[in-house]
């Protein structure tokens, strides 16, 4: 059986931009409405994130959300301090 992996916080970051949207899942017939972040707040966490605990899995939901359209609205400094981020990371 599929599994799905879904992260349930109570309360939301001050600030953060969330709207109402739709939870589904093709393997299930029950849809639940919840509160998440906007995508382009998202992106904005996970910016943080990558910078904060210089993870790659933080890089490819940058590069998933990129891909989605999301607007890449990033000062200067942080699009260096990115590129040096991502220069870290090596094959293993």
């Amino acid at each position: 059986m599929p599994k799905l992996k879904v992260e349930i916080r109570k309360s939301v970051a001050a600030g953060g931009t969330t709207e109402e949207k739709i939870a589904f899942s093709p393997h299930f017939a029950t849809q639940v409405l919840v509160r998440g972040f906007t995508l382009n707040q998202m992106f904005k966490n996970k910016v943080s994130a990558l910078l904060d605990r210089v993870e790659i899995r933080d890089a490819f939901d940058l590069e998933f959300l990129a891909r989605r359209g999301v607007d890449l609205d990033l000062s200067q400094q942080d699009k260096k301090k990115i590129i040096e981020t991502l220069s870290g990371f090596t094959k293993r």
